[in-house]
């Protein structure tokens, strides 16, 4: 089996989510690989900037998942671990810069409960979840 890790995030601006609709019909959380020298911090800060345009600030971990699967044609099983964090827009953008080119064909900014509803895998409705209950540790 081969692993794998990767890391994304819960974009959370004004009350809303952001999520994606790829190409395969997936409504999906942006993430990604993380790269040889990468922290998953840094992985998934660069991930949702090639996916959408915007640069984030991490707020903290919302959670991690995994799951196995085989990409078509191969037969090899993958395990892919992938760490989430809370993250937030720098500033508002004008519009979203999708990554067409890798099958990112929509970006919709949801109330909570509709991007739960809309998100294809249980796993990243359960990591919106933790993203809205997430709280900064506190001092004393």
């Amino acid at each position: 089996m081969i692993e794998e890790r990767a890391a994304g995030g819960v974009v959370l601006a004004c009350g809303r989510v952001l999520v994606l609709r790829h190409a395969r019909g997936e409504w999906i959380l942006p993430k990604g690989h993380i790269e040889a020298g990468e922290t998953p911090e840094q992985a998934a800060a660069r991930e949702i900037r090639e996916e959408t345009g915007l640069d984030v600030e991490l707020l903290g971990r919302a959670g991690e998942t995994a799951h196995e699967f085989t990409y078509p044609g191969e037969t090899e099983r993958r395990h892919k671990t992938v760490i989430w964090f809370v993250a937030r827009p720098r500033c508002w953008p004008a519009s979203l810069q999708l990554q067409t080119e890798e099958g990112i064909l929509e970006g919709r900014w949801l109330e909570p409960q509709q991007a739960v509803a809309l998100l294809t895998f249980p796993d990243q409705r359960e990591m919106v979840e933790n993203a809205l209950r997430w709280q900064p540790l506190r001092n004393g």
